[in-house]
This record gives structure tokens, C-alpha cells and sequence, in this order.
């Protein structure tokens, strides 16, 4: 399905093929600019997945990565969740698709 609407470059980077100003989004709707506010999303899990990999790779563990991570995490979303929105699940997904963990 995403390859009807993207577009995978040689470099494994993706790009949106259409265009759209409103993004409907549950996380965070955008009324202006959608496909800009869209392809963001795209770069940060690239980004994600890419510090992910290369933390794994240098041995660290999941606790280890999630400390080094750009990003910090919400505690106040992390216990609205009971800890389902969180940082490390957000690494061990990583893991769950290429099937490996460290």
C-alpha cells in the first residue's frame, strides 16, 4: 500500500507522490500544508529507525537506546497509556520488523 503513494529513492529515503493541504491525522490534524506536516513524519521514522539500528549495532541494549535517543518521552502519556505509548516500545518495534534484538 505505500507504494501507491510514495515513492522509495535509491537511497531508502521516501517521498509523497501526491499532493493534499489537509491531513487528517488522530495524532495531530493539519488544516494547512499536509503533505509538508506528512512527509516529516516520514523523515522522523526514518531518523528513528536509522539511530535505533546504528545504537543496536554499537551493542547497546533496548534500556540503553531508549536513554540515548534524541527524543525524550511524555511520563504523563506514557501512565494515560499504562506504558503501551512509550519510548522503548517505540524501539522494540524497530526490532519486531527486522526480527532481531539485542
Amino acid at each position: 500500500m505505500l507504494k501507491i503513494f510514495c515513492k522509495v529513492n535509491t537511497d531508502n529515503s521516501i517521498n509523497i507522490k501526491y499532493d493534499f493541504d489537509v491531513l487528517y491525522c488522530a495524532h495531530r490534524p493539519r488544516l494547512k500544508n499536509g503533505k509538508k506536516h506528512m512527509q516529516n513524519k516520514l523523515d522522523f521514522l526514518q531518523s528513528f529507525v536509522h539511530t535505533v539500528q546504528t545504537l543496536n549495532k554499537q551493542g547497546m541494549s533496548v534500556n540503553e537506546i531508549v536513554q540515548h535517543l534524541p527524543v525524550k518521552e511524555s511520563n504523563g502519556l506514557k501512565t494515560f497509556t499504562f506504558g503501551n505509548v512509550s519510548l522503548k516500545n517505540m524501539v522494540l518495534s524497530v526490532f519486531n520488523r527486522q526480527g532481531q534484538c539485542q
